[in-house]
């Protein structure tokens, strides 16, 4: 279907209404011939009608239109989008430091301080194996 409009579009563009009996048209629309029957496009909005003369009356029916979908689904992401945003700045504001950041000498001093204790905490290690290698006696 879209294919249909696709092709149609710029012959309804381009070329004059010159059926006999046309139904009524107004400024707001353009009138095309199409094997029998009218394409009515909305010069305003794009929606594009087919139009046929059905027991002596003419009935346009609205054809599908994928643009109004893809904009339906436009508005959806745009929405998902700004909530992303929103939750993505909130997770960024909780995970910012409270006060001031370390300076490189305040990392510095907590590395040592964590050295030290790692070195003190092997050092006793080694020392309770040795004592259980003497074979002392003693318990560890």
């Amino acid at each position: 279907m879209p294919k249909i409009v696709a092709v149609l579009l710029p012959l309804l563009l381009a070329a004059p209404a010159f059926a006999d009996e046309a139904p009524p048209a107004s400024d707001n629309f353009a009138l095309v011939p199409a094997t029998g029957q009218y394409l009515r496009i909305d010069r305003r909005s794009g929606e594009v009608s087919l139009c046929a003369e059905r027991d002596a009356t003419w009935q346009c029916q609205l054809l599908a239109d994928d643009r109004a979908a893809l904009e339906g689904r436009l508005t959806d992401l745009e929405r998902e989008v700004a909530r992303l945003k929103a939750e993505n700045a909130a997770l960024k504001a909780s995970a910012a430091p409270a006060g001031q950041p370390e300076t490189s000498a305040e990392r510095r001093q907590r590395l040592d301080e964590f050295l030290g204790l790692a070195d003190r905490m092997f050092q006793h290690f080694f020392d309770m194996v040795d004592r259980y290698k003497s074979g002392d006696g003693k318990p560890i």
